[in-house]
């Protein structure tokens, strides 16, 4: 007896995300293992999955060709590790009902080495042999792409041929990006020690790719100053100064040591303008090959640059960086960037650099160049963003992210650009006018601490949440507790535009609220529940402005989860508050019931046994279907089934994780 085993779906990191506007719908075409996956951008539907490589995962996509207008179908470049192969996406109809299929547009073809980067020309080749489009590999080797019909017996077949331009420098690559202008490609390559190399050679696409270019090669700058691996570095457009008199150009690089950094290489558009090149870097090129770090003295000599800017602003290992765009004016040149790192974040960056014209030259002021973090879009669980996806729109941009818990996800960046609007006002409130208010407020505190040191670093905001539409409460690291008001500012009322935009006041505290703990508001009750590190929860009534204790878990609350309470509650007036808490450092969680008015009473409360190291990071409750949900950071997720009694209800517990579920067993939740 024989039997065979069939994949039927796969759960695996989302390490190429894609988007394609083709008529009459959004595509977002994914690389999942060796699979791509073809999604419907408006609703998320999967429109069907194709097998790209043999064992290779899928590392980028790029659209090679589209043919909407004549052909409704779009050639596209997939590759991963050293694979390349093309696929050919189908459309059988206009509308949007159409239905789509994916086929494969070449057999799958090898590069000597790992492929990090590819482009693709602005305009195609006019000869049918020209130039397709360039890759660059892990020891820093540029291949020309080539796409030749072959015949067989069986039927006529695409092959990718590919064309080594040549390199005269080695090294061993993490990163590396490749853009190509008319006349030249400009390569920055990030070495595995730590080391950023920018060079180019002269190429364009009717050129034939059987000619090395090696003679034409230029090596223009080694940028040394991290301290890890680069894993990922983005060249800027041009930026013109003047009309474009003066061209600025820069790269961004991200690395193992966490930080974001910025290069001036503005020299290398003159250069490639003139056709010369530094005889210094070609001196060292052959001593550097292997891409280690080589002495102070070298660099010195080399005419080593500093970068322009460098910050910290992930928690983990950054894995890649992309510009979005710029802003000049009078004496500022203004760029958004957009970082991906393990820690699961997307930090979008705004880079600030002034210049003077001095002797008739655009020079950058480096000591008032500023780097600094704008937002932040955590939407990822566990580690690692490991693809993303910018697509340029009207008045912003829209990036997608694929990451390693499987999932796509999707938000919009504003542009740094806009309509100037009157009745809007922005302040920036840094740690340092925050702790003088703290100060102002906190006299009696003040005139007792004995450390200074110790005052100021609990003098930063721990915890806030919003407690009504312009208030919310501030946790200090220290203990205590200010409420923050919001000005209102009315449009084109300026009689207002020179009051603070948020103004602070004190809230009577509870001793004991700690460093440490969880802030959860409900602006529409205009409640606000606190957790502190020694277990207490904390009842703010923003109409009374006061606190309270309302209870005490034992333990210190790490997150406080405001839910709908369950449905057995329907008939009671001013339904009441439900919410979850949490702690990291115990497989606990605690349900509450709270009557709110006319001051706060427990009606129920039920200590609910979770799967060991679940740590809960979210939560749901479904009143119409009896259920409680519970997300825990690492994707597992536990599923509470109420009993339909109105006062002893039977929660039955489902623990799904990777795709599985199991059931864990049966917890009797007694409401009083």
């Amino acid at each position: 007896m024989s039997c065979s085993i069939k994949n039927h779906d796969t759960c695996l990191p989302i390490t190429a995300v894609k988007f394609l506007n083709i008529p009459s719908r959004k595509l977002i075409i994914s690389g999942s293992g060796p699979y791509i996956l073809l999604l419907d951008e408006s609703s998320g539907i999967s429109l069907g999955r194709f097998r790209v490589f043999e064992q290779n995962a899928i590392h980028g996509i790029q659209v090679i060709e589209e043919r909407w207008r004549n052909g409704n179908s779009v050639t596209l470049l997939a590759w991963g590790g050293q694979s390349l192969r093309l696929i050919e996406l189908h459309s059988d109809g206009p509308d949007a009902t159409e239905n789509l299929t994916v086929s494969a547009g070449s057999v799958e073809c090898w590069a000597p080495d790992w492929i990090l980067d590819t482009t693709i020309p602005s305009t195609p080749p006019q000869n049918k042999g020209g130039i397709r489009g360039l890759i660059i590999t892990a020891h820093n080797v540029v291949f020309a792409l080539q796409f030749i019909l072959h015949d067989t017996k069986l039927r006529s077949e695409t092959l990718i041929q590919l064309h080594e331009l040549g390199s005269n420098l080695r090294p061993i690559l993490y990163s590396a990006d490749i853009t190509w202008d008319s006349s030249y490609v400009l390569v920055t390559a990030g070495t595995v020690f730590g080391e950023i190399i920018v060079w180019s050679c002269h190429l364009t696409p009717n050129s034939d790719p059987y000619q090395r270019v090696d003679d034409s090669i230029n090596i223009h700058r080694f940028f040394t100053g991290h301290e890890g691996s680069i894993f990922g570095v983005d060249i800027s457009p041009d930026i013109p100064l003047n009309s474009g008199k003066a061209t600025k150009k820069f790269v961004a690089s991200c690395s193992d040591d966490r930080t974001i950094r910025i290069w001036d290489i503005s020299l290398c558009a003159s250069e490639l303008a003139s056709g010369s090149h530094s005889s210094t870097m070609e001196n060292y090129t052959n001593s550097r090959g292997t891409g280690f770090h080589i002495t102070t003295t070298d660099d010195t000599a080399m005419g080593q640059e500093s970068c322009l800017a460098k910050e910290y602003g992930h928690e983990a290992r950054i894995w890649g960086i992309r510009f979005l765009d710029f802003e000049i004016s009078d004496q500022y040149i203004t760029l958004s960037l957009i970082s991906r790192s393990e820690d699961c974040t997307c930090l979008v960056w705004n880079l600030k650099i002034k210049y003077e014209l001095i002797d008739g030259e655009y020079i950058l002021q480096k000591s008032e160049t500023t780097l600094k973090i704008m937002s932040s879009y955590a939407y990822h669980v566990g580690k690692n963003i490991w693809s993303m996806e910018v697509v340029d729109k009207k008045d912003s941009f829209g990036v997608y992210t694929g990451g390693a818990d499987s999932n796509i996800t999707s938000f919009l960046v504003p542009r740094i650009t806009g309509e100037y609007n009157p009745g809007r006002k922005t302040e920036v409130y840094t740690p340092e006018s925050i702790f003088e208010e703290f100060l102002r407020l906190n006299k009696s505190q003040v005139a007792g601490a004995a450390n200074a040191k110790q005052l100021r670093n609990g003098g930063k905001i721990n915890l806030f949440g919003l407690v009504s539409k312009d208030c919310f409460i501030a946790s200090f690291a220290e203990g205590s507790v200010l409420l923050g008001q919001i000005s209102t500012l009315k449009q084109g009322d300026m009689s207002s535009q020179d009051n603070p935009l948020l103004q602070w006041s004190t809230v009577p505290t509870i001793e004991g609220i700690g460093s440490y703990g969880a802030i959860s508001g409900i602006p529409d009750r205009e409640i606000g529940l606190i957790g502190t590190s020694a277990g207490q929860i904390l009842w703010y009534n923003h109409q009374r402005r006061t606190i309270e204790n309302l209870a005490d878990i034992g333990r210190s609350v790490s997150d406080i989860f405001i839910i709908q309470a369950p449905k057995c509650y329907d008939g009671v007036n001013n339904s009441p508050i439900a919410f979850i808490t949490s702690s990291r450092a115990f497989s606990h969680a605690d349900l509450f019931i709270v009557e709110s008015i006319p001051s706060p009473k427990i009606l129920a409360r039920q200590q609910l046994t979770l799967p060991e190291d679940f740590v809960v990071s979210s939560a749901l409750s479904i009143p119409s279907m009896s259920l409680l949900v519970l997300g825990a950071r690492w994707g597992n997720i536990v599923v509470f089934n109420f009993g339909s009694e109105t006062r002893v209800a039977t929660m039955e517990i489902h623990c799904l994780s990777s795709g599985l579920t199991r059931r864990c067993g049966y917890v009797h939740f007694i409401l009083k």
